[in-house]
């Protein structure tokens, strides 16, 4: 919230009155963001995606902070490392009072790659076939196309193959793995 410690205090009690006094501390506001562990060319990227939950100037809440951590986990997970890990720290800031800098740690892990693709079950359409119909989804070793794993990609590269399958007039096809 607004404030990071409220203390109230009984002053003193005279008849029927109550005297208070209420101590407040702001909490900081945000000056900067920095990020840890990320390419240089990826840091615009992550700015603007943090920048959607948490803004400079503002006050770097525990919602906030959460939304961040999750936007730049996704941002990751498109680029084909799922198990990134996100730690931010909140460090004062040297010249600036009551501000502080978040600061985005990022371990990216490995990336995750095909190493093969496989089909079980197709009697109908060779897996040749298959393959030409997985756009985004590549096994290692294509020289135009990188092998990294994206689910999305993965989903819309099955819709497409069952789409293939429904043409042909195969309306129960389905995936089992």
């Amino acid at each position: 919230g607004i404030f990071s410690n409220v203390e109230i205090l009984l002053d003193d009690i005279i008849d029927d009155e109550i005297y208070l006094t209420i101590k407040l501390e702001e909490s900081p506001t945000l000056s900067r963001i920095e990020f840890k562990g990320v390419k240089k060319s990826w840091t615009d990227d992550l700015t603007s995606a943090v920048q959607e939950s948490v803004r400079i100037g503002g006050i770097l809440t525990q919602n906030g902070r959460s939304e961040s951590i999750q936007k730049i986990k996704t941002f990751y997970k498109s680029k084909g490392f799922p198990d990134a890990e996100i730690t931010i720290d909140q460090n004062s800031h040297p010249t600036k009072a009551n501000s502080v800098i978040a600061v985005f740690t990022v371990a990216p892990k490995d990336r995750m790659k095909i190493g093969k693709i496989s089909f079980d079950g197709n009697e109908y359409v060779s897996d040749r076939k298959l393959r030409k119909l997985m756009k985004e989804t590549k096994k290692k070793g294509t020289i135009f196309k990188k092998s990294k794993f994206v689910e999305s990609d993965f989903e819309e590269d099955k819709k497409n193959i069952l789409a293939h399958y429904n043409k042909l007039g195969y309306r129960d096809a389905t995936f089992l793995g």
